[in-house]
C-alpha cells in the first residue's frame, strides 16, 4: 500500500492511511467552481461495519468555541430527516440533546443516556490544513504519497470514522478531533437557505447528506451524476437521494423504501417545509 498512487477524481477523499482501523472521507474544492476529489487506495482494516438503527447523532461545539446556530441546526436536522425517510426503519436517526435522546429509560425516570454514533462539528484552519507541512516531525520517515493524504488545506468537509476503541495514529489530538465526526470548514462559503442555493455558495444540505451516507459505512460513490453520492458537486447545486443512493445503502445492509420519483419529490418538499417553518417561527418570535 505504500506504493499506491493518488489519483485525482471528483468530489471527496476517502483516506485510510496510517489508520489501522480508521477512515477519512474528505470533500475538497479547487479554485474553480466545481469540486475535485483525491482518492487514496484504502489500507486494510477500514471501518465498514453496518451501524445498528437507530443511529444517534449530536451537534458539538468546536474545541475553540464555534457553536452551531439555530438556522444551521434546522437545515441539518431537516437534511438528516429527509435522508432518514429513505429507510424502512421508522426513525433511523435520533438527535441527542443535553446528553440524552428519546431513548428507552425507566418508566419513572428520564430517558437513558445515549452515546452518539457520530457527531457534527465546525473546524477551521486548525484542522483543515496541510498537516505534513505544519507537523513535519510526525511524518518523519513517511513517503511523499502518504504525506499528501493528510493535506486538508483545500477540503471543505471531512468525515473521520473508525473504531473508537482503537483510534488510529493521526497527527491531531483526539481530544480536539475525536473519531466518528463530520467536520465542516468554517472557511468555506456555505448556503443554508431551505428553498434555493446561491450560485456562489456550497449547499450545506447536500454535503451533509452525502457525508452522513458515508458515515453509515458506505464507501462507494454512484456513477450517476444526478445522484447524491456522485463524486461531483458544484457551487449552487442541490442534490437529493435517488434510487442509486438507496441502492448503495441497501448494499450496506439497510432496508430502504423503494419510492418512485414522485414520492421522493414529496418527501423533499415536506423536509424543506420543516426547515422553512422553523426559520419563519424564529423570525416572528
Amino acid at each position: 500500500m505504500g506504493t499506491s498512487r493518488l489519483e485525482p477524481v471528483i468530489f471527496e477523499t476517502c483516506v485510510r492511511g496510517c489508520l489501522a482501523a480508521g477512515v477519512l472521507t474528505a470533500v475538497m474544492l479547487p479554485a474553480a467552481a466545481s469540486a475535485a476529489l483525491v482518492h487514496a487506495d484504502p489500507f486494510p482494516g477500514g471501518y465498514s461495519v453496518q451501524r445498528s438503527l437507530p443511529v444517534h447523532y449530536a451537534f458539538m461545539t468546536s474545541w475553540d468555541g464555534i457553536e452551531w446556530t439555530e438556522q444551521q441546526k434546522s437545515v441539518a436536522r431537516s437534511a438528516i430527516a429527509h435522508l432518514g425517510a429513505q429507510f424502512l426503519f421508522s426513525v433511523p436517526f435520533v438527535e441527542i440533546t443535553g446528553g440524552t435522546s428519546a431513548g428507552t429509560g425507566s418508566e419513572d425516570g428520564p430517558p437513558a443516556p445515549k452515546v452518539p454514533a457520530f457527531t457534527l462539528r465546525w473546524a477551521g484552519g486548525d484542522f483543515f490544513r496541510d498537516w505534513p507541512a505544519t507537523d513535519p516531525e510526525f511524518f518523519e520517515g513517511t513517503g511523499e504519497q502518504e504525506r499528501k493524504k493528510f493535506d486538508f488545506s483545500d477540503h471543505f468537509a471531512l468525515t473521520y470514522k473508525g473504531d473508537s476503541e482503537s483510534p488510529p495514529r493521526v497527527p491531531w489530538p483526539h481530544a480536539h478531533y475525536p473519531i466518528n465526526e463530520i467536520y465542516f470548514n468554517t472557511g468555506e462559503v456555505w448556503g443554508f437557505n431551505p428553498f434555493f442555493v446561491d450560485e456562489f455558495k456550497l449547499d450545506f444540505w447536500t454535503v451533509l447528506m452525502h457525508e452522513v451516507v458515508h458515515m453509515m459505512s458506505v464507501e462507494q460513490h454512484s456513477d450517476n451524476p444526478d445522484d447524491l453520492m456522485y463524486r461531483e458537486i458544484e457551487y449552487g447545486q442541490r442534490k437529493w437521494p435517488r434510487a442509486g443512493d438507496r441502492a448503495l445503502l441497501r448494499n450496506a445492509g439497510y432496508a430502504m423504501i423503494p419510492l418512485p420519483a414522485s414520492g421522493m419529490l414529496l418527501l423533499s418538499v415536506l423536509a424543506l417545509g420543516v426547515a422553512a417553518g422553523t426559520l419563519r417561527r424564529r423570525r416572528n418570535a
